[in-house]
């Protein structure tokens, strides 16, 4: 019996460098309040590449975390696989805290069972909700409808400082975008 890795090692390096590489650059400037990034999962699935710093920093280490978390549950899984292989009445394993135990066989299979259990039960979690949260985007099941206002969200020649955020915000900038559209018709 042959162990294959599930993971795609080459890919989850390359991502949690740019990952890393982007947490970095927003780290190194606290001072700006509103980045444009195309690396964070929601600007590479076609969302707004416009975030609040917070924002950002949120959505990168959440993918860290469970790009991390993949990671861990394939080294449980080898080890796992390695503990039901073997015959011996003893075994090293890793995966569990991080640092080389001898541990008797049938404790470890069962702590690498429990642990894998766990991990298989976060990444499932994590995958049905992202899919589901994908296919109700596509078919507008979040009760979308039209918008009373024509102005939400990140416009720089309202509110270069920040969002338009909703209520009073909003208000504010409608009239200002009203108040343009009516001296560029009086132009003309």
């Amino acid at each position: 019996c042959v162990w294959t890795s599930s993971v795609d090692w080459d890919h989850i390096n390359a991502r949690r460098q740019q990952i890393s590489d982007e947490l970095v650059y927003v780290r190194m400037h606290p001072d700006i309040k509103v980045l444009e990034s195309y690396v964070p999962l929601s600007a590479a699935r076609g969302g707004n590449p416009h975030f609040r710093r917070d924002d950002v920093l949120y959505e990168l280490t959440w993918e860290d975390k469970q790009l991390d978390m993949r990671s861990h549950l394939d080294a449980l899984d080898r080890e796992l696989h390695d503990a039901h292989a073997t015959q011996k009445e003893y075994m090293e394993v890793k995966a569990l805290h991080g640092y080389r135990t001898m541990m008797w066989t049938n404790n470890a299979r069962r702590a690498l069972d429990r642990e894998h259990n766990r991990y298989v039960a976060m990444v499932v979690a994590c995958d049905i909700v992202d899919d589901a949260l994908e296919w109700m985007l596509e078919g507008w099941h979040f009760g979308e409808r039209e918008s009373h206002y024509s102005v939400a969200g990140y416009v720089p020649s309202l509110k270069p400082e920040g969002f338009v955020r909703a209520g009073s915000d909003q208000v504010l900038a409608q009239a200002a975008a009203e108040k343009r559209a009516g001296e560029r018709r009086q132009a003309e």
